[in-house]
């Protein structure tokens, strides 16, 4: 066996210590328990300033309701993709984007409202999730390409 360098030793060591760290585990009253694997829990506080938004929540809302929702909705996520993988991070990239987007509050209400679940809004695609005024401009582009698209067979 050859040595390892230094440098290799100590990036070996700071490894344990963050398994370590993701070993220890932490539980919300009525969530599920986790492990405090990082990239989940900075998942998690990033959706919960975007469900908790800039303005005041709405009546009966608490800052324990949106931390349950964020809980519930990284998990919902993570149920889909088993890792935090790319296309994880991605989906709760887009889930905070249309959650923030001051153009459709009302995604965000909904949520808060528990008209829409969490699980449901986990499972939702970009289509579904804009604000109004992005969905009538795809219908507007869809009609375009028919239109055009007909043109073109008559011609």
């Amino acid at each position: 066996l050859v040595p390892e360098p230094a440098d290799k030793k100590e990036e070996k060591k700071k490894e344990e210590r963050r398994e370590e760290k993701s070993v220890k585990s932490s539980s919300t009253p009525s969530g599920p328990t986790y492990n405090l694997d990082e990239v989940r829990f900075s998942c998690r506080k990033l959706l919960l300033n975007a469900i908790k938004g800039e303005g005041e929540l709405p009546e009966g809302c608490s800052d324990e309701k949106c931390q349950d929702l964020a809980t519930n909705l990284e998990a919902a996520i993570f149920g889909q993709f088993k890792q935090t993988s790319s296309k994880y991070k991605n989906q709760v990239r887009s889930r905070v984007f249309n959650l923030k987007d001051k153009k459709n509050p009302m995604l965000r209400m909904n949520l808060l409202c528990g008209i829409l679940s969490a699980d449901r809004l986990s499972k939702m695609t970009s289509e579904e999730m804009a604000n109004d005024e992005i969905k009538k401009q795809r219908e507007a582009f869809i009609k375009e390409g028919i239109n055009d698209a007909q043109l073109a067979q008559v011609e």
